[in-house]
């Protein structure tokens, strides 16, 4: 099993429980939490009918869903970039210029021939360059938080339509919807940002390493 798929099942938890946190923000959304009888009578109805029991299979194929994107479509999501959305493509002509630990000349030694310029020979090259590295607890740390992240931004993604289609069933008013969405939204870009800073971060580390 590769590096990648280890740290990515090592935040599986995460995004279930992510998940769940996101179920219950429906269910108070959707009003079905009421500690009233006549109300848990009512919410017991629905669960029994055909049509309340959607939201309770549509969140668990959210994660099924988020697992089925490609990693190109999640960098694409997260960095904002339809071409070479990867941070690894500005990695020696933008982020390792722009990082005060990292000594241009000591990279350059490294590349006797030149650095590389076009934006899939800097990832290629970086990557390379990570792969010398990738234990290190700085790069790895970087790794895990960034894929991490990345996938909680898929996810908040995903869950949004499945949101939509949960209340639906629910009869959710459409105002609450609307407020919902958007919620989710905000997460989500929040969540991307932070994603793109970790990106950032596992490729300032990999140079820090290389040049210690």
């Amino acid at each position: 099993m590769t590096k990648t798929k280890n740290l990515k099942n090592s935040n599986r938890k995460w995004l279930i429980s992510y998940m769940f946190l996101h179920f219950v923000i429906f269910a108070i959304a959707a009003a079905v939490v009421n500690p009233t009888f006549d109300d848990i009578s009512s919410l017991l109805a629905k669960l029994k009918s055909p049509s309340g029991l959607i939201p309770l299979i549509i969140f668990p194929l959210s994660v099924v869903l988020e697992g089925l994107i490609h990693s190109n479509r999640k960098a694409v999501l997260v960095f904002w970039r339809i071409r070479n959305p990867l941070p690894g493509c500005r990695a020696f002509s933008k982020i390792a210029p722009n990082d005060p630990r990292i000594d241009m000349a000591a990279i350059k030694k490294i590349y006797p021939d030149g650095l590389p310029s076009d934006p899939k020979e800097q990832n290629a090259a970086w990557y390379k360059l990570y792969k010398q590295y990738e234990d290190k607890m700085i790069v790895n740390d970087a790794h895990r938080f960034f894929l991490l992240t990345r996938d909680l931004a898929a996810l908040t993604v995903v869950l949004i339509p499945f949101c939509v289609v949960a209340h639906l069933f629910w009869q959710t008013p459409a105002a609450t919807i609307g407020y919902h969405v958007l919620v989710l939204t905000v997460v989500a870009a929040l969540i991307c940002l932070s994603a793109q800073s970790y990106g950032k971060r596992l490729v300032e580390n990999v140079f820090a390493e290389a040049i210690t």
